[in-house]
């Protein structure tokens, strides 16, 4: 949002704002993709183990392979790791787009000072 700034000698100057509620939905966005990737972490980690046991068990025990049930574990778990991979994307971009939010309130807040900082320059001359 765009918005006027009234300075002491009647002059304006442009200054650009964000609405609180705009960053905190970009921060909650954040912290849910991160909750999510934390999820998916657990759900891969979770097969990984099952996958592992049922191979121990079949190499102990000698048992019939069931290939079919390898096969499904393993394509689960390929897929939850599309889907996280996918999430941590979506993560970096929108810490990058948070990012860029800090830099231009900086930018907005440094500008502000800066034409203070000239206005008072210009009513001490």
């Amino acid at each position: 949002m765009a918005s006027q700034q009234n300075l002491p000698d009647g002059t304006q100057a442009g200054v650009q704002t964000f609405g609180t509620r705009e960053f905190e939905i970009l921060v909650g966005f954040a912290a849910r993709l991160g909750e999510e990737l934390a999820y998916r972490q657990r759900i891969i980690a979770r097969l990984s183990t099952n996958l592992a046991n049922h191979r121990a068990d079949l190499a102990t025990q000698g048992a019939y392979i069931d290939q079919d049930a390898i096969d499904n574990s393993i394509r689960i778990i390929r897929d939850e790791d599309a889907l996280l991979q996918n999430l941590m994307t979506r993560l970096d971009t929108l810490q990058m787009e948070i990012y860029d939010i800090y830099i231009t309130i900086g930018m907005g807040v440094g500008t502000i000072f800066i034409e203070y900082a000239g206005w008072a320059s210009q009513g001490a001359e």
